[in-house]
């Protein structure tokens, strides 16, 4: 889905599109990079990354739920 966001010309042709792009791979390398990691961990530690990786993916989800309600707004205001 990333692949689709980075096709998007109207994302690409302005500052917050490229923003918003340059956002999002951040967070996916940076996510990418913990996996390598996770076996470096001692093993106490890995309920906490546990709980700290659900806490990060309610997050994401608030902001997709956030997202996803914008749009029914705009959709019900055309």
């Amino acid at each position: 889905m990333l692949e689709r966001l980075f096709r998007d010309p109207s994302l690409r042709s302005s500052e917050t599109g490229r923003a918003l792009l340059r956002w999002l791979t951040m967070h996916v390398k940076e996510v990418d990079k913990g996996k390598d990691l996770v076996d470096l961990l001692p093993p106490h530690s890995t309920i906490l990354l546990a709980e700290t990786a659900r806490g990060l993916a309610q997050r994401w989800d608030r902001f997709a739920e956030e997202l996803e309600r914008r749009l029914g707004e705009t959709s019900e205001s055309a």
